[in-house]
C-alpha cells in the first residue's frame, strides 16, 4: 500500500527535473554532437556536413593531444591530491580537535578571500 502512494508521488517529483535535464543537458550535448559533424561558420545558415572530420584533425593535432594529456594529469593529480587531504581534513575536524578554529580558516579563507575581492572590484 505504501509502495504505491510513493509510486504516485515520484512521478510528479521527478517529472520537472527530468523535462529541465532534459532540456538544459540532453538537447545540448546532441545538438553540440550535431554541430561537431558538420562544417560551419558559426553564422552562417549553411551547414556542410562532413562527419567525422573535425575529430580526425583535432586528433592529428598536436597541440589538442598536448593540452588533451594536461587535462587528464592535472585532473588525475587533481583527485589523488585533493581528495586525501579533503578525507583527512574532514576527519581531523570531525575529531574536534583544540585547532579545529584554525583548521577551519585555513580550509575557508580562499572561498572567502576570492568573494571579498570580487565584491570589492565589482561593488
Amino acid at each position: 500500500m505504501i509502495q504505491r502512494e510513493l509510486r504516485k508521488l515520484i512521478v510528479p517529483l521527478l517529472g520537472p527535473a527530468l523535462v529541465l535535464h532534459i532540456a538544459f543537458f540532453v538537447l545540448p550535448v546532441c545538438n553540440a554532437f550535431y554541430y561537431s559533424l558538420t562544417s560551419w561558420s558559426g553564422v552562417s545558415p549553411e551547414k556542410e556536413y562532413i562527419g567525422l572530420a573535425n575529430f580526425a584533425r583535432a586528433f592529428a593535432d598536436h597541440t589538442f593531444l598536448t593540452a588533451l594529456e594536461n587535462v587528464f594529469l592535472f585532473g588525475i593529480l587533481g583527485f589523488l591530491v585533493v581528495f586525501p587531504l579533503s578525507l583527512l581534513f574532514a576527519v581531523i575536524l570531525s575529531k574536534k580537535p583544540p585547532f579545529a578554529g584554525f583548521l577551519k580558516f585555513v580550509v575557508f579563507a580562499p572561498t572567502l578571500l576570492s568573494v571579498v575581492v570580487t565584491a570589492v572590484l565589482w561593488g
